[in-house]
């Protein structure tokens, strides 16, 4: 009994709950739904979103590929003596710039000046003593044809001049020896080019041929090289592009990335490397000023082709959507069109691209505010955009004023 009068008294609170709250619970959802229809009333009559455009170009643009490059010596010369001896003076300062045959450093002459008066006064023996020989083989001869002398006697002088021509042969040769170890004590610059420090100083011993102490090292500065690798897949076209001419090689410090440096590829290696899968190349700068620096790293942007008529936007007129690379593209009545593309190579701050014309604008900046449809004033032009649309301005303008309500 208890229960049944309970369940009549739930029944009972509900009938007068919905009763008195079910059209309060109406009248808000109707609210709400009003409310969410009116965002869309006011974007139709939104005002236009300000962008700034860029017309689309067409022209030929360089196919290119980038690389890291070492700045390299096409000379590098290690300076050595070729014979041993005192330094006894240095003609030069360390760092300096020489040409081919300047003084570099002298090495103390006089135990070669001594050798060589020695091998000049041997020499002299010898000829004169070739010369008596000689003088003496004459007079047999004649004598040895009037059947005065005999044979044995005749060919014991004839074996004499033979042997003193000989000993003037070989003293020539040791004279023409101690010169050119006179020669060497004064060590030259062998290529144009920039000195290094130098290894030993004044007083020092210096031994000959002694490659693991270099007096000094000089390194050819103009023109200079620059080492770089490209990959493997890039091989036929760098191959192609040197049949068809010369290769232009561009480089940037990034110490100075506004200079550009022009040169020209003038090695490929014959080997693929097994274990980069890339190839070495070089190219060659003039460097007239010395700005390119043996060691330094730099930028290289490798010409390779042409892709000719191709259609280029702003860099920053590409953005990424849902589906993919996508422009904004102003049609004439300043409304945007979505257009899907897919961007390609890049020049400078223009990217490549397809899906468009020349002649179309698309917008460079502003895309974040804008839908397919979406209405839009020129409120700046960005690199090569359009001009600037005033009446269209304030014709939409005027259109997106809200109707008086009645």
């Amino acid at each position: 009994m208890l229960e049944t009068r309970t369940l009549c008294l739930h029944r009972s609170s509900m009938r007068v709950y919905v009763s008195r709250y079910l059209p309060v619970a109406l009248f808000s959802t109707l609210l709400i739904f009003n409310g969410c229809k009116k965002p869309s009333a006011q974007r139709a009559g939104a005002p236009p979103v300000p962008v700034k455009v860029a017309a689309v170009t067409q022209r030929d643009v360089p196919v290119t590929r980038a690389a890291v490059g070492v700045v390299q010596p096409l000379h590098t010369v290690s300076i050595l003596s070729q014979v041993e001896g005192v330094l006894t003076k240095v003609h030069f300062r360390e760092g300096d710039n020489v040409k081919a045959g300047d003084l570099l450093v002298t090495l103390d002459q006089r135990p070669f000046l001594a050798a060589s008066r020695s091998a000049e006064a041997q020499l002299a023996q010898a000829r004169a003593n070739f010369e008596k020989a000689s003088a003496d083989l004459e007079r047999y001869t004649k004598l040895h044809e009037q059947k005065a002398v005999s044979d044995t006697d005749f060919s014991q002088y004839t074996n004499v001049a033979t042997s003193a021509r000989a000993s003037v042969a070989v003293q020539e040769a040791a004279a023409a020896t101690t010169k050119l170890n006179l020669d060497y004590t004064e060590i030259r610059a062998p290529i144009d080019g920039r000195t290094s420090r130098l290894a030993l100083r004044e007083g020092s011993l210096v031994r000959a041929n002694d490659a693991s102490t270099p007096l000094l090292t000089i390194n050819q500065l103009a023109p200079i090289g620059m080492n770089f690798s490209l990959p493997e897949v890039d091989l036929d076209a760098v191959q192609s592009a040197l049949k068809a001419g010369k290769v232009t090689v561009e480089a940037r410090k990034p110490s100075d990335a506004k200079r550009v440096w022009t040169g020209e590829l003038d090695f490929v290696d014959n080997t693929v490397g097994l274990n980069t899968g890339t190839i070495a190349l070089r190219a060659n700068f003039a460097n007239e000023d010395a700005q390119l620096w043996p060691g330094q790293f730099v930028t290289l942007s490798i010409k390779i082709g042409e892709q000719p008529g191709a259609f280029l936007v702003p860099a920053t007129a590409v953005v990424d959507g849902q589906q993919g690379s996508q422009v904004f593209v102003v049609k004439p009545d300043n409304t945007i069109e979505v257009r899907l593309i897919h961007p390609g190579i890049t020049s400078g701050n223009e990217v490549v691209i397809d899906g468009v014309k020349a002649g179309e604008t698309v917008v460079t900046d502003g895309q974040l505010r804008l839908l397919s449809g979406s209405k839009v004033v020129v409120s700046g032009a960005g690199n090569g955009g359009g001009k600037q649309k005033p009446a269209d301005a304030v014709a939409t303008k005027s259109e997106a004023k809200p109707s008086a309500q009645p």
